[in-house]
């Protein structure tokens, strides 16, 4: 096992992960924290192997999603009590933009799966068969679950897209 190859992979990837956890576990910072944090301590132990797949960002990342809705639902069976941001101060690398809180409040109220798909989809700029293959589903699913989700976003807004424009998916 080569620690300064992983410490390398954790520092510069470690960012990213937080902002993708945050955004998928509801804006929670500290259950995206727990479940970032929890992924990498499992990808240490298995580095030896993550290290020599083709694609180890994309394993640590489905590792930190799947952690993220493990999370939620374990939250779920608790009392849960949602946490909002601090005003000013946000995951490391997001700036304190209203548009930015409105959008973590919008997506806490999809579902861990919906907003995982849309995080993944917009955020991270994944296509229907990368998301599938990090969520363990079909493409079929992902665009199911990406349209549920953006409608209930529109109806949520009670804004909708001006006639005759279509996302493109």
């Amino acid at each position: 096992m080569d620690r300064p190859d992983f410490e390398e992979f954790a520092s510069s990837r470690g960012t990213t992960f937080a902002r993708e956890a945050y955004l998928i576990c509801g804006s929670d910072r500290a259950a995206a924290e727990d479940a970032v944090q929890e992924a990498l301590t499992r990808a240490y132990v298995r580095w030896g192997h993550i290290s020599g797949l083709s694609n180890p960002t994309g394993y640590v990342r489905r590792m930190v999603i799947n952690e993220c809705l493990t999370t939620r639902r374990r939250w779920r069976r608790r009392l849960e009590s949602h946490t909002p941001m601090v005003e000013g101060h946000v995951l490391g690398g997001f700036e304190p933009v209203e548009d930015r809180q409105v959008l973590a409040q919008l997506l806490a109220q999809l579902g861990p799966r919906q907003r995982a798909v849309l995080v993944l989809r917009y955020f991270c700029d994944m296509s229907d068969p990368q998301i599938a293959e990090v969520l363990g589903c079909s493409p079929a699913n992902v665009r199911s679950q990406a349209s549920r989700a953006l409608a209930s976003l529109r109806r949520s807004t009670s804004t909708s897209t001006p006639e005759g424009t279509r996302h493109v998916t």
